[in-house]
């Protein structure tokens, strides 16, 4: 693993211990077979639903469909927490996802 990426993970972990407390679980994984130019560094949340928040690789490999950002800056990293908010939130809970529609013909 990239010491950078050790890093950002580290900080990660702390800014949502300081937001969210016990209430988010923060694991790294990391990836032993991952060669640096894999960009193999993402952020995913397994709650009501399971989401990928933050991909590296797919900023590079997919940026048509990806529309985030490859790094995690302290911009993105705000973004992180909102977004990790809202998705542990009753409103979210309670709510549905269109996407979970796409396939239905009427």
């Amino acid at each position: 693993p990239e010491d950078d990426d050790l890093k950002l993970a580290e900080k990660i972990t702390e800014r949502f211990g300081e937001e969210f407390g016990k209430a988010v679980f923060v694991e790294t994984r990391v990836l032993g077979h991952a060669r640096p130019q894999d960009n193999v560094f993402e952020v995913w949340l397994e709650s009501y639903e399971i989401d990928l928040l933050h991909s590296k690789r797919q900023a590079f490999i997919n940026s048509k469909v990806w529309k985030g950002p490859s790094e995690v800056d302290d911009e993105q990293l705000e973004y992180l927490v909102d977004r990790v908010k809202y998705l542990i939130s009753d409103e979210h809970r309670y709510s549905y996802r269109m996407s979970d529609f796409s396939d239905i013909k009427a």
